[in-house]
């Protein structure tokens, strides 16, 4: 038994408490920001953090009642919305923090709302989550397990779960490899623009230098003729008309270095930006696309770039399809 449950209810409950959690998030995002995304950290439908934070809390029901999941018909809706309040924020601080720790990445930051802890979790979505608890542990829970472990017999029931479960644990491993794909894409594009700051400052500076130097050749020039008389004026002139010329063509010659350095940078960068492009349904273009407030701890305002890139790219998209 696990937390007076059997693991065939246990199997069964988080997977269908992930489901469930997928879509409230794809609802929730569709409502609140008008897109329809797969909101989960995985490709697949499925939101791992929801099936931890349900079954948490018959691992809470179990450890006061020592009867498990029958006794949630015994609980008030106070003592259910608290726990699931607690249980669950508990369960969202702790994802977050292995997230951040482990990828250097916030899926959700509530640093802009009130009542907020490091930003990982807060009031408001803990109430949220009391609310949610109660209503699925009250009302929904009976049906899933009427049409789980009640209805599809264990014969039939461990061979489907090991399929899901073997599609599951493929998906989580094709996404930490996801997450290190991604943390080495941003790094590339943070270098090419730091790349293309610095040939900026370049060409500025070549431009500056070049300026000031043919200015002060030529006002050098002029005021050692206006002292030497009409000889030495033809002399200082030629000497400052070649020295304008040498500085010109140096100038010439780094411009035209620095402008042929930035557009093979300037294609370097388009070409990293469409290969996430390439991946707005599926792999990393895609969360960045499902998580709009997500935060990375090294490659911020890379992140927010590409968010407004692929935004475009959608509503561009959107047009086209439009008019069609």
């Amino acid at each position: 038994m696990i937390f007076g449950m059997t693991l065939y209810q246990v199997l069964w409950y988080f997977l269908i408490y992930s489901i469930i959690g997928w879509i409230a998030e794809v609802i929730f995002h569709a409502v609140a920001l008008g897109k329809i995304v797969n909101r989960g950290c995985l490709n697949g439908p499925v939101c791992p953090i929801y099936g931890f934070g349900v079954i948490s809390i018959f691992a809470l029901v179990y450890a006061v009642t020592k009867v498990g999941e029958s006794a949630l018909n015994t609980l008030s809706l106070g003592q259910l919305f608290f726990g699931g309040m607690i249980l669950c924020s508990g369960v969202e601080l702790l994802g977050g923090v292995i997230l951040d720790k482990c990828f250097h990445v916030r899926w959700w930051d509530y640093s802009d709302i009130p009542f907020n802890f490091h930003g990982y979790i807060c009031l408001e979505f803990g109430l949220i989550w009391g609310l949610a608890a109660t209503f699925v542990l009250r009302v929904l829970h009976p049906y899933i397990r009427s049409a789980t472990v009640e209805f599809i017999p264990e014969q039939i029931g461990f061979p489907i779960l090991a399929v899901l479960y073997l599609i599951y644990f493929l998906d989580v491993v094709v996404t930490v490899m996801m997450f290190n794909r991604l943390n080495e894409k941003l790094g590339e594009l943070d270098k090419v623009r730091k790349s293309l700051r610095v040939v900026s400052d370049g060409l500025t500076d070549a431009l500056g230098t070049g300026a000031y130097v043919t200015k002060n050749t030529l006002y050098r020039g002029r005021d050692r003729a206006e002292k030497a008389g009409k000889r030495l004026r033809e002399n200082a002139a030629n000497a400052g008309q070649q020295l304008t010329n040498s500085a010109q063509t140096i100038g010439r010659g780094i411009l035209e270095s620095l402008g042929s350095g930035r557009e093979k940078l300037e294609a370097k960068y388009r070409e990293l930006v469409r290969t996430f492009s390439a991946e707005r349904y599926f792999g990393i273009g895609r969360l960045l696309r499902a998580h709009p407030g997500m935060k990375h701890r090294d490659y911020q305002e890379v992140v927010e770039e590409l968010q407004a890139d692929l935004d475009a790219g959608s509503a561009a998209d959107g047009q086209e399809m439009r008019k069609e």
